[in-house]
């Protein structure tokens, strides 16, 4: 039998360190490429689920348009609501295409614009169909117009984005399966085949099972901000049924029954309290889902913040609220629309999960004008003081939190932010207290 040479035996060891260093180096790179295309899957995650979730609440709102059209035409006083129901749907329709353009430019295709241009132009249609329609034959029309074209329309444009989702979070698993086992093959050649170069592997070894940490953090945060937007979805689709079932059933007793001048009186009241609700809730999703994009444009403006407050609370006392408002006038420097929203949030706060005294004081100070909503609730617990302005934390439990949602606090956070103005929680002498300072300008009101 021949017999080796040292220099073949070093061949050897050479040809094998050779390839014990190049199935390393594949390894790497396979687990670098994987990190790649789980975060770049997790993307798209994220934007077909907004785009969804946007989508849904135009459908909400061109239902909610078309239900008061019908009480409007019977007889109902809701002709402001009418039209702030309508500029809700033109809005949810205006920021669908931001989203729509960002999911695309990830998968490189057109697809999701085309079928919301559709959507657009159908919902566009209805609503000019239902703002003219002056007969209870003409209103039928339209809402069977939009049973047939927008909503189906919406419903295709909805469905491809959450399939969008769906497939690739199938593709964050496959690579997280493939990983592991790329990780288990590369682990078994470092342990038999290169002995010899034992530290360098080891060192190989950590900075794989680094990026592996890495790799299964983004893949659970991606999970984790899925399950986040179901449930939230899910909780959208619960918490607008019944106020606009209440809208729809007083509706139609209304129209039954129009010579009923109290049943009259109290669908109205009903209606009117139920759409407002309606509309905050749309309006935090929307405003909500633009924050992320960072799409929110903050238009300041001096003026005397006073009617603000007024209108907010005057509002939140028609829905059942009981409000002791102390008010001096202030010169502000500040988005009317963007101020008017925090207050909303805030001020509803403490009508739905406050106690029953509930105090809006509102004065200049040095260099603010301070904006206090203060009720005598039982306040945030103690470990969740941490969360109170961040969004989809809220769940049954959690009684503090503006609405069913979980965004309203975060959304009134946020905006305030852009404003440059600050929003704080305190609790003081049995009294949950928010704060809202906004800054004082010399210039005069236009």
């Amino acid at each position: 039998m021949a017999r080796r040479t040292p220099g073949q035996g070093k061949s050897i060891l050479i040809v094998v360190a050779i390839a014990a260093v190049a199935a390393v180096a594949a390894a790497v790179f396979a687990d670098a490429s994987q990190a790649a295309r789980v975060a770049s899957d997790g993307e798209i995650v994220v934007s077909a689920e907004r785009l969804s979730a946007a989508i849904s609440a135009v459908r909400s709102n061109l239902g909610i348009t078309l239900v008061l059209v019908e009480a409007d035409r019977a007889g109902v006083e809701v002709e402001d609501d009418i039209d702030e129901a309508a500029r809700s749907v033109v809005e949810s329709l205006e920021g669908l295409t931001p989203l729509a353009a960002t999911l695309d430019d990830k998968l490189a295709d057109s697809r999701h614009r085309d079928l919301l241009d559709t959507a657009r132009t159908t919902t566009t249609k209805i609503l000019r169909q239902a703002s003219e329609a002056r007969t209870s034959t003409e209103i039928a029309a339209a809402r069977e117009a939009a049973v047939n074209t927008a909503i189906p329309a919406l419903a295709d444009a909805e469905s491809a984005a959450l399939e969008e989702a769906r497939r690739a979070q199938a593709r964050i698993e496959a690579e997280q399966s493939q990983a592991g086992a790329a990780a288990r093959a590369s682990s078994l050649v470092v342990a038999l085949i290169v002995p010899a170069i034992a530290a360098w592997a080891l060192w190989t070894a950590a900075r794989r099972r680094e990026e592996r940490i890495e790799l299964q953090s983004e893949v659970e945060k991606n999970q984790a901000l899925v399950h986040a937007r179901d449930e939230l979805i899910a909780g959208v689709s619960h918490q607008l049924r019944t106020p606009l079932t209440a809208i729809t059933g007083y509706s139609h007793a209304i129209t039954e029954s129009p010579d009923d001048e109290i049943l009259r009186k109290e669908g109205m009241e009903v209606i009117r309290s139920q759409a407002t609700e309606l509309t905050r809730m749309i309006d935090d999703l929307v405003v909500m889902a633009r924050l992320e994009d960072g799409a929110v444009e903050v238009h300041a403006q001096p003026l005397d913040p006073v009617p603000e407050i007024r209108y907010v609370t005057k509002t939140a006392e028609k829905a059942g609220g009981r409000i002791q408002l102390s008010t001096l006038p202030g010169n502000v420097m500040v988005d009317r629309l963007r101020l008017r929203h925090v207050l909303t949030n805030i001020v509803s706060n403490a009508v739905r999960h406050g106690g029953p005294s509930i105090v809006v004081k509102a004065a200049p100070t040095d260099r603010w004008y301070r904006i206090v909503v203060a009720d005598d609730g039982d306040g945030l617990p103690v470990d969740q003081l941490g969360s109170v302005f961040r969004p989809y934390v809220h769940s049954p439990k959690d009684t503090l939190l503006t609405g069913t949602l979980g965004l309203g606090l975060a959304v009134a956070k946020q905006l305030a932010d852009q404003m440059h103005c600050n929003l704080s929680y305190e609790r003081l002498d049995g009294f949950t207290l928010f704060v809202l300072d906004v800054p004082l300008t010399a210039t005069p009101p236009d």
